[in-house]
């Protein structure tokens, strides 16, 4: 089962990556070695491409980490509907990221969108906004999906150990005349240090491999302004039909990922 579902399709896959192979032309299979790594590291499309899911991915991963932060220490307080509020919080990531992207594409609609129709209502704008056909607010738009969606995952990871942080040294702290970002730096930090290792990790793989919230909300514009990673890759392997530079193109990703990982590991033991 593992051969079949695991180890066989990464074996063919990496075979595929070396080879000459576009559905156009079924006929021409050939041998290029590391040919199709050579073309995609110099196509500009690329490189764009890079500084796209960069930029949403710094984007996504800070503020969802740092909303979800807050929200955690605000949960670790005491206060009545403490649990309610936990479950709530889980909502919108129990919601399939291409199912919220059509919520979010009629919410951010510019003709009768719920974002356009709050904001007239309040006087702030006097026509609708076309948040998702304009270069400029198109990969806000999306960034803002992401941390609606995502921020409730980082509450989930971190409340627990915040909950590890003994009550007696916050205490202790206060007693000392230690403020609250004294407290949280020298008293919470180190408890939950580990816990935000795996938030960036986790959130950073999940956000350079973002392609349902893409392809439901944006395709990739307009003119590009979205095309992460990912969905390039679906753009060479099932719009181009080009599946041995699909192949390597996703071990280029999957490549760069290990790397991050590698690079965030060794800053936090390096740190212990």
């Amino acid at each position: 089962m593992v051969f079949s579902l695991v180890i066989y399709p990464f074996i063919d896959s990496v075979r595929v990556s070396l080879y000459f192979y576009s559905l156009m032309r079924p006929g021409d299979i050939r041998f290029v070695g590391f040919g199709n790594y050579a073309k995609i590291l110099t196509e500009p499309f690329f490189y764009r491409t890079i500084r796209v899911s960069a930029i949403y991915s710094a984007a996504t991963v800070l503020l969802s980490m740092l909303l979800g932060l807050w929200i955690a220490l605000v949960f670790n307080e005491e206060f009545k509907p403490r649990g309610i509020f936990r479950s709530l919080i889980l909502i919108p990531w129990a919601i399939p990221p291409a199912l919220s992207g059509i919520m979010w594409r009629w919410v951010l609609n510019s003709n009768f969108g719920a974002l356009n129709g709050l904001l007239f209502e309040m006087g702030l704008i006097k026509q609708g906004i076309n948040w998702l056909g304009r270069p400029d607010l198109a990969l806000v738009s999306v960034i803002i999906s992401d941390l609606w969606q995502n921020t409730p995952f980082c509450v989930l990871m971190l409340l627990p150990f915040l909950q590890t942080v003994p009550i007696e040294l916050i205490e202790a702290s206060k007693l000392d005349g230690a403020g609250s970002w004294a407290t949280f730096r020298h008293v919470t930090m180190p408890y939950i240090k580990s816990g935000l290792l795996i938030v960036v990790v986790l959130r950073v793989m999940g956000a350079l491999q973002t392609f349902d919230r893409i392809y439901s909300l944006t395709m990739g514009g307009p003119g590009g302004a979205t095309e992460v990673l990912v969905y390039y890759t679906w753009l060479k392997t099932f719009g181009s039909f080009m599946l041995g530079e699909g192949a390597a193109l996703s071990y280029i990703i999957g490549m760069m990922i290990m790397a991050l990982t590698f690079v965030f590991m060794k800053y936090f033991y390096v740190e212990e």
